[in-house]
């Protein structure tokens, strides 16, 4: 008797067996632009915006009778910062046969073309927003990214005033290996030491490398075999905590937020130093400005299909670049 061959000769009718399932794995959550307020509408394609400080305090001694006769210039500090908007785009078709054809796990191929190309376009501008892109003036007109706002030395277009750039202290370039309370705490005393807030309550958006680093910050290693954790913590919730979500320093509270879009280039894949990246961001000190709010534009189908594209026109706008901090290890 011949060997079975349910498949193999073709000669069958069995039918195959494909779930209705369509599964997309793939990082969704973009904190830096749900964090970031919403500010009004620009009018051109360059925003700026003012910066002002204080004088440094001092106590001159007045004599007895004397006149005023000096007057302070109380605008002598103002400086303009500004950024540019960049146009961000993603296309999307289904061809007349693909969209009536029942496809496992897809309902409507023009609706899951349309929610998929937001999405992606979702992610463009968090990584972009996430990155180290210098602002570019020219056609097309580039957004200066985080990365850049947050930087000692001058940016090679429109820099930031010498008194309002970061600090040595803001920025922490440990390898998150050897990452200790030390370097998480100086960062939030160099900004401490701009801003006068004790209470400031700060979010660390972190990429996976920096945030394993932080929660190892609560653990000890003991000395026996394994080289296991000592955790302090109450016996009655039954559970072990491996993780830290919230961490109280000499000067605020910073939210650990885990991120996959820092320190990334276009089209570039998550990097050791990417997994490294973090910002330590006051939401009120950054905003959205959008010229075009994310929309959705469906074109004429000239015979291939229906197509259209997904559209935004956005910039950044850092209130103050002495407000942020920034972790950039290589590793």
């Amino acid at each position: 008797m011949a060997g079975a061959t349910t498949y193999g000769d073709g000669s069958t009718l069995n039918r195959e067996d494909l779930k209705d399932l369509l599964t997309v794995y793939e990082p969704q959550m973009t904190p830096i632009t749900t964090l970031a307020g919403k500010a009004d509408a620009p009018q051109a394609l360059f925003t700026e915006w003012g910066l002002d400080a204080y004088d440094t305090p001092e106590f001159v001694a007045q004599e007895e009778g004397s006149d005023v006769s000096n007057f302070d210039n109380k605008a002598k500090n103002r400086e303009r910062v500004g950024n540019q908007q960049e146009k961000l785009r993603r296309t999307w078709m289904v061809t007349e046969e693909q969209e009536k054809t029942k496809t496992a796990g897809v309902k409507d191929e023009v609706a899951y073309a349309k929610s998929r190309c937001f999405l992606e376009m979702k992610r463009d501008a968090e990584s972009l927003i996430a990155s180290d892109q210098e602002m570019q003036s020219s056609n097309p007109t580039k957004l200066r990214a985080l990365g850049t706002w947050i930087q000692t030395a001058a940016q090679s277009v429109n820099p930031v005033p010498a008194a309002y750039r970061s600090p040595v202290g803001h920025i922490n370039t440990t390898a998150t290996g050897s990452l200790t309370d030390d370097d998480l705490n100086g960062v939030m005393q160099s900004l401490f030491e701009q801003g006068g807030n004790d209470m400031a309550r700060y979010t660390l958006v972190a990429g996976p490398a920096l945030r394993s680093a932080i929660t190892n910050l609560q653990r000890s290693v003991g000395g026996g075999a394994g080289n296991p954790y000592t955790i302090n913590q109450d016996a009655k919730e039954h559970n072990i905590t491996l993780k830290v979500d919230e961490y109280m320093g000499d000067y605020g509270r910073i939210f650990v937020v885990p991120t996959l879009f820092n320190g990334r280039t276009s089209g570039g894949s998550l990097t050791d130093q990417a997994k490294a990246r973090g910002y330590l961001i006051d939401p009120d000190m950054i905003d959205l400005l959008y010229m075009s709010s994310p929309e959705m534009k469906e074109l004429e189908d000239q015979g291939a299909g229906k197509r259209g594209y997904a559209k935004m026109i956005f910039s950044l706008c850092v209130k103050s670049p002495l407000a942020l901090g920034k972790f950039s290890a290589t590793s």
